[in-house]
């Protein structure tokens, strides 16, 4: 489902704290379609590359499933005819496009026939970084590893 143009969509597949956002916003600064993002804010002063409405869906569909399970997230008939219409209420006119999302989301992304682009950081790293970047989370360092280790098997 590559679409009418044939091109396939670069879907960034994240764990928390990695640098997905960095990536994803070279890709994006290079005229990769992102549609309307998440925001910068304090912790990303560059952006998060997150597109609003396609990661709020995935909220909805799998609402804390994804974290508290740590499993792929199941496919969805639904899910290509709904980024369809993200795309088109959104203005893509063609051309390439990429989705930052969780790594347990590509179950989702296969019917595009995407090119996936896998997000990697040391998970020490990852965890003391969550740490700094909300003090007051309620996962603890240890929660964000696992969280972050079981990404890291889900995209090997």
């Amino acid at each position: 489902m590559t679409g009418a143009s044939g091109v396939r969509p670069i879907i960034v597949l994240t764990m928390g704290r990695s640098g997905s956002s960095m990536v994803a916003g070279c890709l994006a600064l290079h005229g990769m379609w992102t549609g309307e993002c998440r925001p910068a804010d304090h912790h990303n002063p560059r952006g998060y590359f997150e597109n609003l409405r396609i990661n709020g869906a995935l909220g909805d569909l799998y609402p804390g499933s994804i974290y508290r399970d740590l499993k792929p997230a199941p496919a969805d008939q639904g899910w290509p005819s709904f980024v369809e219409a993200v795309k088109a209420q959104e203005g893509y006119a063609g051309g390439p496009w990429l989705v930052k999302t969780n790594a347990f989301a590509w179950p989702l992304w296969t019917p595009f026939d995407p090119v996936y682009v896998l997000v990697r950081r040391d998970l020490d790293a990852i965890a003391a970084s969550a740490k700094r970047h909300d003090p007051k989370a309620p996962n603890s360092p240890a929660r964000w590893r696992e969280i972050a280790q079981a990404r890291q098997v889900e995209m090997d």
